[in-house]
């Protein structure tokens, strides 16, 4: 009974260190202009509402689908295509700001990378990533063009470089991001054409059980080298 307490235990701690660990987002290079337009290999969600949104992985939520330039959101430099945008409430109403856009993976996965053309970028636009509902890191508009140098620039223009590009995100194991929410509290935040790549995620009562199943093995085979010493 000793030997499954101590297992209860290593299986209770286990589960609880991978809940709570963490690391910080890694932000890395911007690919500038209409070069950061194509999605990568990794493509997974283009807004067009075809084969080019997996569905099976992720899901999008809020915010609203866009195509050309309107009062509510701005085309990226060089996107003919359909694309997404957050923060499309009208100014002066009570909508002002809202809704937030979510990009998330299906149960059971966790981003290990995670890009996104970038349209317009305004210093008050937000991108924030969660595990769970649980806030991991944020980079608002400002914080982004601080980090990508380079007199990189959120003035929202609808015709620089600097404003419309591709941003660039990685992901610790240990931080199991699954949730990408944009954010902007004046119309709008605009992007298309996401890229990620993503793993698997065992559930901490999934370890919790694996490691009481294997002490149950161990548990027996002891028990069986003792009865057959016993009998020899």
């Amino acid at each position: 009974m000793r030997v499954f307490a101590k297992l209860a235990l290593a299986a209770v701690a286990l589960a609880a260190l991978t809940t709570t660990a963490s690391a910080a987002v890694v932000f890395t290079s911007p690919t500038g202009g209409v070069s950061g337009l194509a999605a990568p290999s990794n493509a997974v969600w283009d807004f067009e509402g075809g084969a080019g949104d997996d569905t099976t992985h992720f899901s999008y939520t809020g915010g609203g689908t866009f195509t050309g330039t309107s009062a509510s959101a701005a085309t990226p430099l060089g996107d003919a295509t359909h694309y997404g945008a957050a923060g499309t409430g009208t100014f002066g109403t009570p909508a002002q700001g809202t809704p937030d856009t979510m990009f998330a993976t299906k149960p059971g996965n966790q981003f290990l990378t995670f890009s996104a053309y970038i349209g317009s970028l305004d210093d008050y636009n937000t991108i924030s990533f969660f595990r769970n509902g649980t806030l991991i890191d944020s980079f608002s508009g400002t914080a982004l063009a601080a980090i990508a140098g380079n007199g990189t620039i959120a003035d929202g223009s609808k015709t620089g470089d600097e404003a419309n590009r591709r941003f660039f995100f990685t992901f610790d194991a240990s931080d199991k991001v699954n949730q990408i929410v944009f954010s902007s509290f004046a119309p709008a935040f605009e992007f298309d054409n996401f890229a990620a790549t993503i793993t698997g995620v065992p559930e901490p009562q999934t370890w919790a059980m694996m490691i009481l199943g294997f002490g149950f093995i161990g548990f027996m085979l002891r028990n069986g080298r003792r009865r057959s010493a016993v009998v020899a």
